[in-house]
Protein backbone atom coordinates (compact mmCIF):
# COMPACT_ATOMS: atom_id res chain seq x y z
CA UNK A 1 0.00 0.00 0.00
CA UNK A 2 2.79 2.61 1.10
CA UNK A 3 4.34 1.75 -2.29
CA UNK A 4 1.07 2.53 -4.10
CA UNK A 5 1.28 5.52 -2.57
CA UNK A 6 4.63 6.64 -3.45
CA UNK A 7 4.10 5.89 -7.47
CA UNK A 8 1.17 7.95 -7.20
CA UNK A 9 2.82 11.03 -5.92
CA UNK A 10 0.57 11.26 -2.84
CA UNK A 11 3.60 11.28 -0.19
CA UNK A 12 5.95 13.54 -2.13
CA UNK A 13 3.20 16.48 -2.26
CA UNK A 14 1.92 15.63 1.48
CA UNK A 15 5.53 15.87 2.72
CA UNK A 16 5.94 18.72 0.44
CA UNK A 17 3.22 20.91 1.70
CA UNK A 18 4.21 19.89 5.14
CA UNK A 19 7.42 21.60 4.39
CA UNK A 20 5.76 24.95 2.58
CA UNK A 21 3.71 25.15 6.09
CA UNK A 22 6.73 25.24 7.97
CA UNK A 23 8.05 27.75 5.59
CA UNK A 24 5.12 29.98 5.58
CA UNK A 25 5.36 30.37 9.54
CA UNK A 26 8.98 30.65 9.50
CA UNK A 27 8.42 33.61 7.12
CA UNK A 28 7.04 35.29 9.35
CA UNK A 29 10.12 34.89 12.21
CA UNK A 30 12.78 35.61 9.57
CA UNK A 31 14.40 38.68 10.32
CA UNK A 32 17.33 38.87 7.50
CA UNK A 33 17.58 37.56 3.43
CA UNK A 34 20.20 35.86 4.85
CA UNK A 35 18.37 33.55 7.09
CA UNK A 36 15.19 33.25 4.49
CA UNK A 37 17.89 32.03 1.68
CA UNK A 38 19.48 29.51 3.81
CA UNK A 39 15.97 28.34 5.01
CA UNK A 40 15.40 28.20 0.94
CA UNK A 41 18.55 25.81 0.56
CA UNK A 42 17.67 23.66 3.68
CA UNK A 43 14.00 23.51 1.73
CA UNK A 44 15.42 22.55 -1.75
CA UNK A 45 17.25 19.82 -0.01
CA UNK A 46 14.94 17.97 1.79
CA UNK A 47 12.89 17.89 -1.29
CA UNK A 48 16.23 16.30 -3.56
CA UNK A 49 15.97 14.35 -0.26
CA UNK A 50 12.23 13.27 -0.43
CA UNK A 51 12.51 12.36 -3.94
CA UNK A 52 15.47 10.29 -3.90
CA UNK A 53 14.25 8.22 -0.98
CA UNK A 54 10.86 7.90 -3.29
CA UNK A 55 12.84 6.55 -6.47
CA UNK A 56 14.30 4.18 -4.20
CA UNK A 57 11.00 2.89 -3.13
CA UNK A 58 9.59 2.55 -6.07
CA UNK A 59 12.82 0.46 -7.30
CA UNK A 60 12.61 -1.80 -4.25
CA UNK A 61 8.80 -2.07 -5.27
CA UNK A 62 9.35 -3.34 -8.52
CA UNK A 63 12.02 -5.58 -8.10
CA UNK A 64 10.38 -7.17 -5.61
CA UNK A 65 7.23 -7.74 -7.98
CA UNK A 66 9.59 -9.38 -10.30
CA UNK A 67 10.23 -12.36 -8.09
CA UNK A 68 7.85 -14.18 -9.45
CA UNK A 69 7.11 -17.81 -8.47
CA UNK A 70 8.09 -21.29 -9.96
CA UNK A 71 6.86 -23.82 -7.15
CA UNK A 72 4.15 -24.60 -4.98
CA UNK A 73 6.86 -23.77 -2.05
CA UNK A 74 7.55 -20.26 -2.93
CA UNK A 75 3.45 -19.52 -2.82
CA UNK A 76 4.03 -20.95 0.08
CA UNK A 77 6.60 -18.80 1.51
CA UNK A 78 5.15 -15.77 0.19
CA UNK A 79 2.33 -16.34 3.06
CA UNK A 80 2.40 -19.42 5.39
CA UNK A 81 -1.10 -18.69 6.00
CA UNK A 82 -2.32 -19.35 1.53
CA UNK A 83 -4.52 -22.38 1.25
CA UNK A 84 -4.45 -24.99 -1.03
CA UNK A 85 -6.08 -23.73 -4.65
CA UNK A 86 -4.98 -22.82 -7.83
CA UNK A 87 -1.83 -20.74 -8.54
CA UNK A 88 0.22 -19.43 -11.40
CA UNK A 89 3.91 -20.23 -11.78
CA UNK A 90 6.11 -18.89 -14.09
CA UNK A 91 9.30 -21.02 -14.91
CA UNK A 92 10.95 -19.90 -18.22
CA UNK A 93 8.92 -17.12 -18.83
CA UNK A 94 5.59 -19.08 -19.26
CA UNK A 95 3.08 -19.24 -16.88
CA UNK A 96 2.30 -22.50 -15.44
CA UNK A 97 -1.52 -22.89 -13.73
CA UNK A 98 -1.35 -25.22 -11.06
CA UNK A 99 -2.95 -26.33 -8.00
CA UNK A 100 -1.26 -26.18 -4.27
CA UNK A 101 -2.24 -28.76 -2.05
CA UNK A 102 -0.64 -27.95 1.19
CA UNK A 103 -0.80 -30.53 3.62
CA UNK A 104 1.30 -31.05 7.16
CA UNK A 105 4.56 -32.00 6.65
CA UNK A 106 4.03 -32.43 3.05
CA UNK A 107 2.42 -30.61 -0.34
CA UNK A 108 1.31 -32.19 -3.85
CA UNK A 109 1.94 -29.48 -7.37
CA UNK A 110 -0.76 -30.43 -10.09
CA UNK A 111 -0.55 -28.97 -12.79
CA UNK A 112 -3.63 -28.26 -15.56
CA UNK A 113 -4.27 -29.09 -18.84
CA UNK A 114 -4.73 -25.80 -19.79
CA UNK A 115 -0.41 -24.85 -19.39
CA UNK A 116 0.17 -28.18 -22.15
CA UNK A 117 2.08 -25.16 -24.22
CA UNK A 118 4.72 -24.13 -21.32
CA UNK A 119 7.80 -24.92 -21.01
CA UNK A 120 7.75 -26.73 -17.41
CA UNK A 121 10.63 -27.83 -15.12
CA UNK A 122 9.38 -30.33 -12.87
CA UNK A 123 12.41 -31.29 -11.05
CA UNK A 124 11.36 -27.53 -9.28
CA UNK A 125 8.04 -28.80 -8.67
CA UNK A 126 9.12 -31.60 -6.06
CA UNK A 127 11.35 -32.04 -3.50
CA UNK A 128 10.94 -35.91 -2.62
CA UNK A 129 10.42 -38.92 -5.33
CA UNK A 130 9.92 -41.39 -2.74
CA UNK A 131 6.36 -41.03 -3.13
CA UNK A 132 3.64 -39.48 -5.08
CA UNK A 133 -0.20 -38.59 -5.05
CA UNK A 134 -2.70 -39.33 -7.33
CA UNK A 135 -5.79 -37.81 -7.62
CA UNK A 136 -8.84 -39.29 -9.78
CA UNK A 137 -11.93 -37.88 -11.43
CA UNK A 138 -14.81 -40.46 -11.87
CA UNK A 139 -17.99 -40.10 -14.00
CA UNK A 140 -19.88 -38.72 -11.29
CA UNK A 141 -17.96 -35.72 -10.66
CA UNK A 142 -16.72 -37.52 -7.13
CA UNK A 143 -12.65 -37.34 -7.06
CA UNK A 144 -11.05 -39.45 -4.74
CA UNK A 145 -7.04 -39.74 -4.18
CA UNK A 146 -4.38 -41.99 -3.29
CA UNK A 147 -0.57 -42.01 -2.07
CA UNK A 148 1.65 -44.21 -4.50
CA UNK A 149 4.87 -45.60 -3.85
CA UNK A 150 7.29 -48.55 -5.22
CA UNK A 151 6.92 -51.84 -3.77
CA UNK A 152 8.14 -52.64 -0.35
CA UNK A 153 10.97 -54.80 -2.12
CA UNK A 154 11.94 -52.02 -4.26
CA UNK A 155 12.36 -48.79 -2.10
CA UNK A 156 16.11 -49.67 -1.46
CA UNK A 157 16.69 -50.07 -5.45
CA UNK A 158 14.70 -47.07 -6.70
CA UNK A 159 12.53 -44.28 -6.60
CA UNK A 160 10.05 -42.94 -8.45
CA UNK A 161 10.62 -41.20 -11.70
CA UNK A 162 9.02 -37.65 -12.77
CA UNK A 163 9.32 -35.79 -15.85
CA UNK A 164 7.84 -34.14 -18.78
CA UNK A 165 8.19 -35.75 -22.54
CA UNK A 166 10.79 -37.56 -21.13
CA UNK A 167 11.16 -41.47 -20.03
CA UNK A 168 15.24 -41.79 -19.65
CA UNK A 169 15.97 -45.13 -18.55
CA UNK A 170 12.64 -46.39 -18.14
CA UNK A 171 10.45 -47.97 -21.04
CA UNK A 172 7.73 -44.91 -22.58
CA UNK A 173 4.31 -44.52 -23.32
CA UNK A 174 2.83 -46.19 -26.13
CA UNK A 175 3.62 -44.57 -29.80
CA UNK A 176 -0.20 -45.12 -30.75
CA UNK A 177 -0.86 -42.98 -27.84
CA UNK A 178 1.38 -39.79 -29.31
CA UNK A 179 -1.10 -37.70 -30.58
CA UNK A 180 -2.02 -36.62 -27.10
CA UNK A 181 1.00 -35.78 -26.42
CA UNK A 182 2.39 -33.75 -24.58
CA UNK A 183 2.55 -35.90 -20.97
CA UNK A 184 3.62 -36.51 -17.52
CA UNK A 185 5.37 -39.47 -16.74
CA UNK A 186 5.49 -41.40 -13.36
CA UNK A 187 7.97 -43.87 -13.55
CA UNK A 188 7.92 -47.04 -10.98
CA UNK A 189 10.62 -49.50 -12.21
CA UNK A 190 13.73 -48.56 -14.68
CA UNK A 191 14.71 -51.08 -17.52
CA UNK A 192 17.76 -52.70 -15.72
CA UNK A 193 15.03 -53.66 -12.88
CA UNK A 194 11.79 -54.12 -14.74
CA UNK A 195 13.21 -56.84 -17.65
CA UNK A 196 14.08 -59.31 -14.75
CA UNK A 197 11.23 -62.12 -14.94
CA UNK A 198 10.37 -61.47 -10.84
CA UNK A 199 7.55 -59.76 -9.00
CA UNK A 200 7.07 -56.43 -9.62
CA UNK A 201 4.32 -53.51 -9.20
CA UNK A 202 3.44 -50.74 -7.41
CA UNK A 203 2.09 -50.21 -3.86
CA UNK A 204 -0.89 -47.67 -2.92
CA UNK A 205 -2.53 -46.75 0.29
CA UNK A 206 0.42 -49.03 2.12
CA UNK A 207 -0.46 -52.00 0.44
CA UNK A 208 1.77 -53.67 -1.56
CA UNK A 209 -0.18 -55.11 -5.57
CA UNK A 210 2.50 -57.61 -7.16
CA UNK A 211 2.20 -59.49 -10.95
CA UNK A 212 4.90 -61.36 -12.09
CA UNK A 213 6.80 -60.55 -15.37
CA UNK A 214 6.52 -63.67 -17.60
CA UNK A 215 8.24 -62.15 -20.18
CA UNK A 216 10.82 -59.54 -18.96
CA UNK A 217 9.15 -56.77 -21.13
CA UNK A 218 9.92 -53.81 -18.96
CA UNK A 219 6.42 -51.62 -18.78
CA UNK A 220 7.02 -49.72 -15.50
CA UNK A 221 4.97 -46.81 -15.56
CA UNK A 222 1.90 -44.19 -15.18
CA UNK A 223 1.70 -41.65 -18.54
CA UNK A 224 -1.22 -38.76 -18.22
CA UNK A 225 -1.78 -36.75 -21.20
CA UNK A 226 -2.21 -32.66 -21.54
CA UNK A 227 -3.93 -33.72 -24.67
CA UNK A 228 -4.64 -30.71 -25.81
CA UNK A 229 -5.94 -31.45 -29.80
CA UNK A 230 -8.87 -33.56 -27.92
CA UNK A 231 -7.71 -36.38 -29.56
CA UNK A 232 -8.92 -40.18 -29.27
CA UNK A 233 -6.61 -42.47 -27.45
CA UNK A 234 -5.17 -45.23 -30.42
CA UNK A 235 -4.50 -48.17 -27.99
CA UNK A 236 -6.69 -48.11 -24.98
CA UNK A 237 -5.89 -51.87 -23.59
CA UNK A 238 -8.01 -53.74 -20.86
CA UNK A 239 -8.70 -53.61 -17.37
CA UNK A 240 -8.00 -56.39 -14.52
CA UNK A 241 -7.68 -56.14 -10.90
CA UNK A 242 -3.97 -55.28 -10.71
CA UNK A 243 -4.09 -52.63 -13.03
CA UNK A 244 -7.11 -50.82 -11.11
CA UNK A 245 -5.79 -51.46 -7.56
CA UNK A 246 -4.49 -48.06 -7.02
CA UNK A 247 -8.25 -46.89 -7.82
CA UNK A 248 -10.27 -48.88 -5.83
CA UNK A 249 -7.80 -47.71 -2.83
CA UNK A 250 -8.28 -44.63 -3.33
CA UNK A 251 -10.05 -42.08 -0.69
CA UNK A 252 -12.71 -39.24 -1.19
CA UNK A 253 -11.41 -36.17 -1.07
CA UNK A 254 -13.81 -33.44 0.86
CA UNK A 255 -16.01 -31.50 -1.62
CA UNK A 256 -14.02 -28.05 -0.64
CA UNK A 257 -10.37 -29.44 -1.86
CA UNK A 258 -11.58 -30.34 -5.10
CA UNK A 259 -9.85 -29.67 -8.05
CA UNK A 260 -11.17 -28.11 -11.77
CA UNK A 261 -11.77 -30.78 -14.12
CA UNK A 262 -8.86 -28.99 -16.31
CA UNK A 263 -6.62 -30.61 -14.26
CA UNK A 264 -7.78 -34.26 -14.43
CA UNK A 265 -5.83 -36.04 -17.78
CA UNK A 266 -6.31 -39.08 -20.20
CA UNK A 267 -3.57 -41.54 -19.21
CA UNK A 268 -2.20 -45.08 -20.35
CA UNK A 269 -0.54 -47.42 -17.45
CA UNK A 270 1.96 -50.41 -19.00
CA UNK A 271 3.27 -53.07 -16.67
CA UNK A 272 5.30 -55.65 -18.08
CA UNK A 273 4.91 -58.64 -19.51
CA UNK A 274 1.72 -60.03 -17.85
CA UNK A 275 0.43 -57.24 -15.50
CA UNK A 276 -1.38 -55.29 -17.96
CA UNK A 277 -2.10 -52.52 -20.06
CA UNK A 278 -4.71 -49.79 -19.30
CA UNK A 279 -6.07 -47.08 -20.15
CA UNK A 280 -8.65 -44.42 -19.07
CA UNK A 281 -11.00 -44.93 -21.91
CA UNK A 282 -11.77 -48.42 -20.51
CA UNK A 283 -12.34 -47.71 -17.16
CA UNK A 284 -13.86 -43.85 -17.93
CA UNK A 285 -11.65 -42.16 -14.98
CA UNK A 286 -9.49 -39.51 -15.77
CA UNK A 287 -6.10 -38.78 -13.56
CA UNK A 288 -3.72 -36.02 -11.85
CA UNK A 289 -0.01 -36.50 -10.80
CA UNK A 290 0.53 -34.52 -7.90
CA UNK A 291 4.37 -33.96 -7.32
CA UNK A 292 5.43 -34.17 -3.21
CA UNK A 293 7.09 -31.23 -1.83
CA UNK A 294 8.63 -31.30 1.91
CA UNK A 295 7.49 -28.04 3.58
CA UNK A 296 9.76 -27.17 6.07
CA UNK A 297 8.80 -26.77 9.81
CA UNK A 298 8.89 -22.67 11.26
Amino acid sequence: MFSWILQNGIATTMLVSFVMIILFHGIRCIETDDRLSALEINVQSLTSSIVTIQHKLLSWNQLHQCVKPVSCLDIYFEDRRNPSGEYILYQREHAVKVYCLFEGDYGFTFISRKSADAVIDVNALYSTNEFAKIRVLKPTGDQREVLVENLLSFQNLSKLFFAMNSHDKYKGPSPENSGLHPYLFLGFLPINLAENGNSQGYRAKDMDFTFVNCDGNPNSYITFFFNPKLASLGSVGSTNDFMTHWITSSIAIEYPKYMDSSFYMDWEMHMGGCGGFLTSKVVNIKAALGLPFAIPKV
